[in-house]
């Protein structure tokens, strides 16, 4: 025994000075707790569930922490009776746990070679040999599969998830009253078999009843858009999760809380309170942007989440970059009746400068936006002009264009899809007799489609296809002509410095438009990975264009609003073109 404190009569420096005692002790105690040589254990026997459950014990962990042969019988006596009820919940009630130690001199002393091993025997499994579940009422068959079959091996935890799984399906379909009336094991250890009885009493099937809103700026007429519920209808868990989907995606609130209110015995009906945070009204973003196609530039932003209480809301934009300059702005006006369904205004300026031309292009608009099954779909009538020089033409030219645009996207939901796919359909006309410059038509589709190979790496496949008329192609906006090449075309070659040419090697846009590229990517490290990639495509005119092919390889950078990409492409056609780095970032799909 070390003693921190001798006895008082005892003389000498300790009883001088009691404060150098204590640090004399603490000393020893540190020391030795870094001498002290613990009891190893191995373990023999039974699957790794059960070595688990065996060494999760306390007389395991005990056994494990000592340093001295003090207690070590002890608790082997305690670990036989412990152990083998730690097997019972895999099913294994018959099982013994014993433990020896490996050199059967030791346990004197225990030293770096002292190693006790714990044996385990689990013996015959327990097995199901039937499975009762009742519900007092005849008309309640729950859509769930119990985990346990007759014949299989009893296993505590699974028949734990099959009650939850029941009660779980008993809640989601309005049954909110529900009792467990009776869960019963029964094990007969001597002809090693289970009798699982379970019994609900599951009362009434609830309806929802009203549903209200709370602290929301917004109208309750104008809220009821998002309802996906009717007073009625059997209430159900889930619907109530898709209704709460619907107000967080709506862009207006910070937090959604839906409670159920308390349920009424007599009507059988559970009113719903609909709990809403909202955002701030206001939100403003300023950020430095970089990409290859339109160079550096600052970036500003505001939006006005809802102007009313009617929901309609307001976005300006301004960019200015080096070979870009953008100002938007735009007011959507929501549907009061239809979820899927608005109405925007929007007005756009935009500079640009490219390999092929010089352009600035206002452009007004009227746009619905609705459902075509479940695509979306916008309607609009836009009022453009712009000027543009491209090759030897210097124009200036206005147009009156009716389009409809279809679009839809997929995916598992991932950070990084392993799979998904978008597409888009666009189509535009204008006509002479409703004074645009022109009769003209335009046709455009996008696609993209990831798929999953392996475990971590991706296939990504992309295609573009355009056609354009005009009867005079002269006076057709830059804006809508073809060019390929760029960060998302072609990449290898600059921006739209594809298409047809003309005597002195201008550029004059396409008619027709070609693209397709695959994509291999896969993890490199952390939040990085790599791709390799080969594009193909060309704008075509009247003349004889090829098709221009290019490779290369590539990082990505995970981020919250998609992958950072920066690639280098060699343009395989061009023989005197050198390697080009393109830099663009946003979501894969």
């Amino acid at each position: 025994m070390v003693h921190l404190y001798p006895p008082t009569k005892t003389s000498g420096p300790f009883t001088q000075r009691p404060v150098v005692g204590r640090l004399l002790g603490a000393c020893f105690l540190l020391i030795s707790s870094f001498t002290a040589t613990a009891l190893s254990l191995k373990i023999e026997g039974g699957s790794k569930r059960q070595q688990q459950s065996v060494l999760a014990t306390a007389p395991a962990r005990r056994l494990a922490d000592l340093n001295s042969p003090d207690g070590v019988e002890f608790w082997i006596r305690r670990l036989a009776t412990e152990g083998s009820k730690a097997l019972q919940p895999t099913g294994y009630y018959s099982a013994t746990v014993s433990a020896h130690w490996k050199d059967q001199s030791a346990g004197t002393t225990i030293d770096e070679a002292s190693e006790l091993t714990i044996v385990i025997d689990p013996g015959e499994p327990v097995k199901v040999r039937s499975i009762d579940i009742r519900f007092r009422s005849s008309d309640v068959v729950p859509a769930v599969s119990f985990p346990l079959q007759i014949g299989a091996v009893l296993d505590h935890p699974r028949y734990e998830s099959g009650k939850q799984a029941i009660a779980a399906w008993l809640l989601n379909h309005g049954y909110l009253a529900s009792k467990l009336l009776t869960h019963e094991v029964r094990v007969n250890r001597g002809k090693g078999t289970a009798q699982i009885i379970l019994e609900w009493e599951p009362g009434p099937r609830f309806r929802f009843g009203q549903v209200s809103f709370t602290d929301s700026p917004l109208d309750n007429r104008f809220l009821r858009r998002y309802i996906t519920i009717n007073e009625g209808d059997y209430f159900s868990e889930s619907r109530l999760q898709t209704f709460s989907q619907g107000l967080r995606a709506s862009g207006y609130f910070a937090a959604v809380e839906i409670v159920p209110g308390k349920f009424d015995l007599i009507t059988e009906t559970i009113p719903i309170e609909v709990q809403l945070t909202p955002r701030k009204q206001s939100a403003y973003q300023a950020g430095v942007i970089y990409a290859t196609d339109a160079g550096p530039g600052v970036e500003l932003g505001a939006e006005r989440r809802w102007l009313n209480d009617q929901g309609y809301q307001a976005r300006a934009r301004l960019e200015l970059a080096s070979r870009r300059s953008l100002a938007a702005a735009r007011v959507d006006i929501p549907s009061a009746a239809d979820l899927h369904r608005s109405v925007s205004l929007s007005l756009n300026y935009v500079d640009e400068s490219t390999d092929s031309s010089d352009r600035n292009t206002t452009q007004g608009a009227v746009s619905r936006l609705s459902r075509w099954g479940r695509w979306n779909r916008i309607d609009a009538l836009t009022y453009l002009v712009e000027d543009f020089q491209i090759g030897n033409q210097d124009e200036r030219v206005g147009f009156v264009i009716g389009s409809v645009e279809l679009s839809r996207s997929e995916s598992d939901g991932l950070a990084v899809p392993r799979s998904g796919w978008r597409a888009s359909a666009v189509a535009q006309g204008s006509a002479d007799a409703l004074g645009s410059e022109t009769d003209l038509g335009r046709i455009e589709v996008n696609g993209k489609t990831i798929v999953g190979l392996g475990q971590e790496h991706r296939l990504l496949l992309r295609g573009q296809l355009g056609a354009l008329w005009a009867s005079d192609f002269n006076l057709t906006p830059a804006s809508l002509r073809f060019f390929a090449g760029g960060d998302r075309s072609v990449r290898g070659f600059d921006f739209e410095e594809l298409s047809p040419l003309d005597e002195a090697g201008q550029s004059l846009g396409g008619e027709y438009l070609a693209v397709a590229s695959a994509e291999f990517d896969g993890p490199l490290r952390g939040k990085f990975r790599w791709a390799a990639f080969v594009d193909a495509g060309n704008a075509f005119g009247a003349g004889d264009e090829d098709i221009a092919y290019s490779a290369g390889i590539g990082l990505r950078w995970l981020t919250p609003i998609g992958p950072l990409r920066l690639d280098i492409a060699s343009a395989l056609t061009d023989a005197d073109s050198n390697f080009k780095i393109h830099f663009s970032a946003g979501p894969d799909l």
